[in-house]
């Protein structure tokens, strides 16, 4: 199976008098899952690998902001590219 996804976050404010703002972003993410049956009749069948990755596009974006009473925001970046390997095994 394979999954392809997005995320899109509009534009937010980054103070409470709503004066400030940072633009919005699109995240996109894919999976793909192998095994069950696809792998055979064997003991393979029971066998399930899946590939993760996580901001595809390796987008920069913020992910967090803090506002603050006074004084400007502080911002944290959203992940970089992740990518993920699970192999699992039920039986």
């Amino acid at each position: 199976m394979l999954n392809l996804s997005a995320r899109y976050v509009g534009e937010r404010y980054s103070n409470y008098t709503n004066t400030e703002s940072v633009g919005g972003y699109t995240v996109w993410n894919a999976y793909i899952d192998l095994g069950g049956a696809a792998f055979g009749e064997g003991l393979l069948r029971y066998v399930r690998l899946r590939f993760n990755v996580d901001n595809l596009f390796d987008r920069d974006y913020l992910g967090t902001i803090n506002p603050v009473v006074s004084g400007p925001a502080t911002y944290r970046p959203g992940p970089d590219r992740t990518w993920q390997v699970t192999l699992s095994v039920a039986l």
